[in-house]
């Protein structure tokens, strides 16, 4: 996955966590208000007979309108708190899922990443033994520049001691030895050991 492709799906993903927090905070201060409505609609509704428990007093007739309205009061807390943790819920899940999808996010890209270092290690340890080899590869070849230098300078040596103006010795026996067989061509061949 690109990796600008993902920080931006990593971004989209997390200002929809914190919108769905948020929104999940809101709710919870609704549901707390359809709580109190309802507490209120409870005591509205049944004062009178909390009073009366209290007090050893029946009591003679009954407010019709203030038990009307605590019944309503009571009716439209839990229809309150109903829709507020519906709306919760859906949010809740909505969170979930996305830090779902970012934990999925991140664990793929933990997974390229861990890919891409092993390719580099693996890329690297071959790069190693390649230089490995170029060196020792280097230092046979070096080997034999040496040997073939040194073999150099001695048929060098060998060359110019060949090359040296070289006397005969008895001269004057080997030209009298010779003088039998003048106007005679020879053909002579010289073999060099080295």
């Amino acid at each position: 996955m690109d990796s600008s492709v993902f920080d931006n799906s990593i971004r989209i993903l997390d200002l929809s966590v914190s919108k769905g927090n948020a929104s999940l905070d809101r709710l919870t201060g609704w549901l707390i208000a359809c709580n109190i409505i309802v507490v209120i609609g409870l005591f509205v509704e049944y004062h009178e007979d909390i009073k009366e428990f209290f007090t050893g007093r029946p009591r003679t007739r009954r407010k019709w309108k203030l038990s009307f309205m605590g019944g309503v009061l009571v009716i439209l807390g839990i229809i309150g708190e109903l829709a507020v943790t519906f709306f919760a819920h859906r949010v809740e899940l909505k969170v979930r899922f996305d830090n779902q999808e970012i934990e999925w996010l991140l664990s793929a890209k933990a997974g390229s990443a861990a890919g891409a270092a092993k390719r580099a290690n693996d890329s690297a340890r071959q790069a190693e033994n390649l230089a490995h080899a170029a060196r020792q590869e280097a230092d046979s070849a070096e080997s034999h520049l040496v040997q073939a230098l040194k073999q150099a300078v001695a048929l060098q040596e060998e060359l110019d001691r060949l090359k040296v103006w070289r006397s005969l010795p008895h001269d004057s026996e080997l030209v009298s030895a010779l003088e039998t067989f003048k106007g005679t061509e020879y053909i002579f061949f010289v073999s060099v050991r080295i």
